[in-house]
């Protein structure tokens, strides 16, 4: 098994409008705020729709993306598992607490800015295709690590990163994964309270367990110790 930590320039970001499909946006296109120096965000990933002042309903997405460096590892990756530390408001039932996690723009580097926030997408500008789906992990309402399990689709990117590259993971919620917008009531809510790379230590950081296959035995191995 191997570690590795998120790189700090880990970061969350908000958009917020009266139109579903301009909340969730599109490849290139923009976030009203963009964070990569917090330690901690309690809405890491958020999914709302809000009562607007004079009627009708303010749509509210926060995403996350995590980055992690892959060229000091070696091998091949047979499992992996992402773990956030955090813990969920949300309440209402097991998809509400889900997080997805997502390749971001086939491996383009974060930006920095509030132009990442359509990283979840794939393709060219104006995209809505969202990328490769790398697995999943339903959070607690407890504080502490939890544990997103990378599927397949999740280990050949890390796969074609391993030794070469950084792999950045977008985090998003039930809504923002199915594009499906969020009826307008205080309790159908994604809430996910989530930690970063820049909290002191590593004890709250983000990071992936990569396990490697074990190496198989040639046919012409030595054996010692043995008359024939």
């Amino acid at each position: 098994m191997s570690i590795v930590y998120s790189g700090t320039a880990d970061s969350w970001l908000l958009k917020a409008n009266a139109s579903w499909a301009t909340a969730r946006g599109d490849l290139g296109g923009a976030a009203d705020i963009h964070n990569n120096s917090n330690t901690s965000s309690s809405v890491g990933v958020f999914n709302l729709a809000a009562p607007a002042r004079g009627g009708g309903v303010n749509y509210i997405i926060y995403r996350s993306y995590f980055p992690f460096n892959l060229s000091g590892e070696s091998g091949t990756a047979t499992s992996a598992t992402l773990y956030l530390y955090g813990r969920t408001f949300s309440t209402a039932d097991t998809d509400h607490t889900t997080v997805f996690l997502i390749e971001t723009n086939a491996g383009v580097p974060l930006v920095g800015n509030v132009y990442d926030y359509g990283y979840i997408f794939t393709g060219s500008a104006g995209s809505t295709t969202l990328g490769r789906f790398m697995g999943s992990g339903v959070f607690s309402t407890t504080v502490e690590y939890q544990a997103l399990t990378l599927n397949s689709l999740g280990l050949s990117v890390l796969n074609a990163a391993i030794g070469s590259g950084t792999v950045t993971i977008g985090a998003i919620g039930y809504y923002d994964y199915n594009d499906t917008a969020p009826a307008s009531h205080p309790s159908i809510l994604v809430r996910q309270q989530i930690s970063y790379a820049n909290t002191a230590g590593t004890s709250k950081d983000p990071y992936l367990d990569i396990g490697y296959g074990a190496v198989a035995a040639t046919d012409n191995a030595t054996f010692f110790g043995c008359n024939f």
